[in-house]
């Protein structure tokens, strides 16, 4: 285990994923852990089980208290200086974390939510971050390629059987050109975004705060902030609309969110 310099409040979202940084993880009350056999053992006690070749370098930063759900991490070849920050967690949260990047980011923010995760992360300097207080019935995420990110902002609510991916997995060539013309691109999910039931998110899509993605949608272009989306591919049905928890809000709680969004 290791001093908490360098750690979490030396990462920036540089304003992407909302003015709040996505409620990361904060320096106070964290520490970390390396893969060496004495830091695995120390990490399984907290619920973090490790497999594959552990790499040199690699860092899971947890708060000293509290419960962080489960955490299965499977480091692959080549995954070397990788961190991965896991704040407080409703116990049954459940994350899988297969990485082959060097020198990757890996952010959980804390939530009271239920949030069952599984990412693929693979390139040099990788960023994958999970705002705070989201939920998630099952997400799944794929990050490949050098420098690119996957960021979801906090608050969250995102269903079952849903896809977010950086990269097409396969290579499409141009035979003229002699190039690849499908590299990966960054996919931002802005703060209080609803998910619906197996939507897949393409690489390159940035979803706007507060916006809601109907079910079985395919969001291959931009949704601005509070609109409602649905379709494959996935086009503005709505504007001006928000979400809110509760399935039937009574008009308190309709008046509250709307004055949470309402421009000032």
């Amino acid at each position: 285990m290791h001093d908490m310099a360098g750690g979490p409040d030396a990462l920036q979202a540089d304003g992407l994923i909302g003015e709040d940084r996505a409620g990361l993880p904060s320096t106070a009350g964290m520490e970390a852990f390396d893969l060496s056999p004495a830091g695995i053992a120390a990490l399984g006690q907290r619920g973090v089980t490790v497999a594959g070749t552990p790499g040199e370098g690699n860092r899971v930063w947890l708060p000293r208290e509290g419960s962080v759900g489960t955490l299965a991490l499977t480091v692959t070849r080549g995954g070397d200086y990788n961190t991965i920050i896991i704040g407080p967690r409703n116990p049954r949260s459940r994350a899988r974390i297969a990485t082959g990047a060097h020198r990757g980011i890996v952010v959980l923010g804390g939530t009271t939510g239920t949030v069952t995760l599984t990412l693929a992360m693979a390139g040099e300097r990788t960023l994958f971050v999970q705002g705070a207080e989201g939920s998630a019935n099952a997400l799944s995420c794929k990050l490949e390629g050098d420098g690119r990110r996957l960021l979801i902002g906090a608050g969250c609510m995102i269903s079952t059987g849903v896809e977010v991916r950086t990269s097409d997995s396969h290579a499409i060539l141009d035979i003229a050109g002699g190039c690849q013309v499908n590299l990966p691109e960054d996919v931002v999910v802005g703060p209080h975004v609803w998910l619906g039931r197996e939507v897949l998110v393409m690489k390159g899509v940035t979803i706007g705060r507060g916006s809601v993605i109907g079910a079985r949608s395919v969001v291959t272009a931009d949704v601005p902030d509070y609109a409602l989306a649905v379709g494959v591919p996935a086009r503005m049905l709505r504007a001006g609309v928000t979400w809110s928890r509760p399935s039937l809000p009574d008009a308190a709680r309709i008046a509250a969110r709307i004055a949470e969004v309402a421009p000032r």
